[in-house]
């Protein structure tokens, strides 16, 4: 009972006596807080005792004391309100001065009949420099211990010089003020040391608190922005509508699992699978049910197909499935599966804002082709499969077909039943000359690099299919620059930050304008993308590195920095062809895959009368 009331005293108490004005967000706040609520206690304890001296005095007679305790209690109340207030130091000041100040006058009262008790009185003060350590700075407590020596100095040999020279001989006045002095200066070196560290391991302490909040701060942005990056990454190679691969990604895994089974003598397959009668949907029941349609189906090869297999949206309603380690035949049964899992079940559509359900009748018509027996390169694989796949379309649809199904006759004169369509030459001439509209210095820097270009890939000894995607890349790859504004793309001077980061996206719009226009310029539009890619993995817009790079955007970067730096601008003249040389040379392994550097000076040695002295570091 009795430690509960204490606990609701101790509470009211302290909330009433040290509220806080303000959330006590740092250390140095909390301990500011501790030392008030510290102070309160002592004041506490003070005025109980001066009210109990008051009372003792009263009961023995002892007036003489009474005005001066009742002095002390009135001190004592002061300091309170002040401390309450939130002036500690002026508090304290106050507090220890007066309470010196009613000690001596009450001492100097009873001295009267015991003058011991001033030399007593003297030597217990001596204590109060290292109380005031608790809670002042250290420059305080030497000046309060100044003038605590000479308030005593004055007190015993002048105020009271008579009672002492009766109490002590002149030497014992001696030994006794320098003992006065030691303790007062010891008590005060003790003081400042409490407040000096104390101060100084609160700050530190401080300071790491905010170097852990900092910290933690700055990991929770880095992890936000690995976050954010791997978004952005998997959004730019994924179908937004269906989730799948889109046309890129499904690519670069078709590219990879052919380098792989070269390397092992393996076998892989490609199925071409397109939605049948997929404008009548959309006619019929609108783009929205055509969504849906797309996503059913995409759901459903992804769930027919094997763990190690890979699919993707090659384009419209068109699906890129690229079987693993398989033979024909099997390939083959499961290409009739997939078809089967199609055609089984209708897709639901329920139009938004009304309760009915429509049942749509889904099949697909698909291409196969195998590797190695149906092509050896991803562009003779994936134009076999459409061929296929082609061939399923007009022979009744809902079917799979082998390249050897395919008849070329009934393939042309099914083709030329249809709208006229672009070929990839005029599909190129609108491009170039949609380019050149934009920008004649853009299309004049992409002639020089086809040339360069096609001469490094020869020097890397290259497939002859390699060299054309390439040409074709160097002749497209700044394509994208007609989404950039012409105040910013024939801007006179160096571009600021935030222009840098408009035309940094060049090379993904670039990517957009390939992808839709099809055929090879699909498979382009991956070089295209990648060309301000770095070997060191700092470039944009993937940071892909190194090998993640194609190995035609890795040839255009070399080219596109040499032509930049061999090409004169408004704010600066062109660099010599030895300069530019060094430069890749310093930038191999960093900026430039090594390899290619060396194959580019190779080509540029063959075209120099006077050749560049070649040395490519190992250690790049």
């Amino acid at each position: 009972m009795m430690k509960h009331i204490i606990q609701k005293f101790w509470s009211w108490w302290l909330t009433t006596m040290t509220p806080a004005y303000t959330p006590l967000a740092t250390l140095v706040q909390r301990e500011y807080m501790r030392k008030r609520r510290l102070f309160s206690l002592m004041l506490l304890v003070a005025l109980i005792i001066s009210l109990g001296y008051i009372v003792y005095a009263g009961v023995t007679a002892f007036v003489e004391q009474i005005p001066i305790c009742s002095l002390g209690a009135v001190i004592i109340l002061v300091a309170l309100w002040l401390n309450r207030q939130g002036y500690l130091k002026l508090a304290n000041v106050i507090f220890y001065c007066g309470s010196g100040f009613t000690t001596l006058v009450g001492a100097q009262t009873t001295a009267l009949a015991d003058p011991l008790i001033l030399v007593w009185t003297c030597f217990l003060m001596t204590i109060f420099p290292i109380c005031m350590g608790f809670f002042v700075p250290a420059w305080m407590i030497f000046l309060g211990a100044v003038v605590e020596n000479v308030l005593f100095f004055w007190y015993l040999l002048v105020a009271n010089r008579v009672q002492i020279s009766q109490l002590l001989s002149h030497s014992e006045q001696q030994h006794a003020l320098i003992y006065l002095c030691i303790l007062i200066y010891a008590s005060a070196f003790l003081g400042i040391l409490y407040a000096v560290t104390t101060k100084r391991a609160v700050i530190q302490a401080d300071r790491a608190v905010d170097l852990e909040k900092a910290h933690k701060i700055i990991s929770n942005a880095y992890i936000s922005l690995e976050e954010a990056h791997t978004v952005i990454q998997m959004q730019a190679l994924t179908d937004g509508l269906t989730g799948l691969p889109n046309h890129g990604a499904i690519i670069e895994q078709i590219e990879a699992e052919l380098l792989h089974c070269q390397a092992t003598q393996s076998n892989c397959a490609i199925i071409f699978a397109d939605i049948d009668h997929f404008k009548s949907i959309n006619d019929t029941w609108g783009h929205a049910a055509g969504d849906t349609a797309l996503y059913a189906v995409g759901q459903r090869l992804r769930e027919g197909i094997r763990k190690n297999d890979s699919i993707g949206r090659y384009g419209g309603e068109e699906f890129a499935i690229l079987l693993t380690n398989i033979e024909q035949a099997e390939a083959l049964e499961l290409s009739e599966r997939l078809r089967c899992t199609i055609a089984d079940t209708p897709c639901l559509w329920q139009k938004e804002n009304t309760h009915s359900v429509i049942q749509i009748p889904l099949t697909a018509s698909f291409g196969l082709a195998a590797y190695p027996l149906d092509g050896a390169t991803a562009r003779e694989l994936l134009d076999t499969a459409d061929a296929a796949m082609y061939t399923a379309k007009h022979t009744g649809r809902n079917r799979v077909c082998l390249p050897d199904e395919v008849d070329v006759a009934l393939l042309k004169e099914s083709k030329s039943k249809q709208l006229p369509q672009y070929t990839e030459h005029s599909i190129l001439q609108t491009i170039s000359t949609m380019a050149t509209f934009h920008d004649e210095e853009t299309q004049a820097h992409a002639n020089r690099m086809i040339r360069l270009a096609e001469a490094t890939m020869r020097v890397l000894n290259r497939p002859e299919d390699e060299i054309v995607l390439l040409r074709l890349a160097a002749q497209l790859h700044d394509v994208g620059k007609v989404g950039i504004p012409d105040a910013i793309l024939h801007k006179p001077g160096p571009l600021t930050e935030d222009e840098w980061g408009i035309m940094r996206r060049h090379p993904q719009i670039g990517q957009q304008i390939l992808t839709q226009a099809r055929g090879q310029f699909g498979l382009v539009s991956h070089i295209v993308v990648a060309h301000h890619e770095r070997w060191d993995g700092q470039g944009y817009p993937y940071r892909l590195a190194q090998q993640e790079i194609p190995l035609g955007a890795r040839i255009l970067s070399v080219i596109d920095s040499y032509d930049a730096m061999t090409s004169s601008r408004p704010y600066r003249e062109a660099l010599s062809t030895a300069t530019a040389c060094k430069e890749l040379q310093r930038c191999a392994g960093t900026q430039f895959d090594p390899e290619v550097v060396d194959a580019f000076l190779q080509v540029l040695n063959a075209q120099e009368e006077h050749p560049v002295t070649i040395h490519v570091s190992a250690s790049r």
